[in-house]
């Protein structure tokens, strides 16, 4: 049991370096307290989206259907601290650190995963290779699948665009979860990086459709481009308007002078 549990630090720690490096990078990470903090709440939900997948696996006859459910069961619980994150910094991210936080954030997920595998025993009977895809391929998995859901889930509660960006994104984490837990489930690992692969084309293509900046309210953007043209319209001095007001006036008078003074001659 020691042995078990020094293996699992030991394959933990990169995962833990990978959050330390990304939570020091102002450009990722709005602070280190807050990376670290919601690292926290993510291995503490990935816990009971586990027991939940348990309950799943007991009452679903299914076998295919039982995977499906519990890939959408985490992910759930992954958009749920995505959206715990985003509505209380929404003020201050921007969708590159949503990205980054949303998949830093789900490596608990891959913590916990790789606990249960080792600690349970299930790597003891999986030949050398198969036993390392499985600690290693849910890493980037589990990235991916929750930077998916935080690209989209930005859309709707930062940019307040349509509802239908969160569907998409829990949509597409499933789907790549799902076939990611078939190839784990017949240990295949075609499969399993096939999954991986799919995610990362996807979450690259909507990254770069998404607009990247700092996200204002609307209506203090409304405000500010008012007071702008304001200030280009109105007069600095109310002796600029009367001049304005005044210059027609006096070109007006020296033309009708001119033209006096042309009759004259005549």
């Amino acid at each position: 049991m020691e042995n078990q549990i020094l293996i699992a630090i030991l394959y933990s720690l990169p995962l833990l370096g990978i959050v330390t490096y990304i939570s020091t990078k102002p450009e990722y990470s709005i602070s280190a307290s807050v990376t670290w903090s919601m690292f926290v709440v993510s291995y503490v939900l990935s816990e009971m989206a586990g027991i939940v997948n348990g309950v799943i696996g007991v009452y679903t006859k299914i076998y295919l259907v039982s995977l499906i459910l519990a890939a959408f069961n985490e992910e759930i619980f992954k958009f749920v601290m995505i959206v715990i994150f985003l509505q209380y910094f929404k003020k201050k991210i921007n969708l590159i650190q949503s990205l980054f936080i949303g998949g830093t954030c789900c490596l608990a997920f891959a913590v916990s995963e790789n606990w249960y595998y080792i600690v349970r025993d299930d790597l003891e009977v999986l030949p050398g290779i198969q036993a390392l895809t499985r600690l290693v391929m849910p890493s980037p998995m589990h990235f991916i699948t929750g930077s998916i859901i935080a690209i989209y889930a930005f859309q709707h509660y930062v940019k307040e665009r349509s509802i239908n960006n969160v569907f998409i994104g829990i949509a597409f984490g499933t789907s790549i979860h799902t076939i990611y837990n078939i190839g784990a489930s017949y240990n295949t690992t075609f499969l399993m990086s096939f999954a991986v692969a799919i995610g990362v084309i996807i979450a690259f293509s909507s990254y770069k459709r998404m607009d990247i900046g700092f996200i204002e309210e609307p209506s203090t953007s409304l405000k500010t481009k008012h007071d702008k043209i304001s200030r280009l319209i109105e007069p600095k001095s109310k002796k600029e308007g009367k001049a304005i007001n005044n210059s027609p006036k006096i070109v007006t008078k020296r033309k009708t002078k001119s033209i006096k003074i042309v009759q004259k001659k005549k």
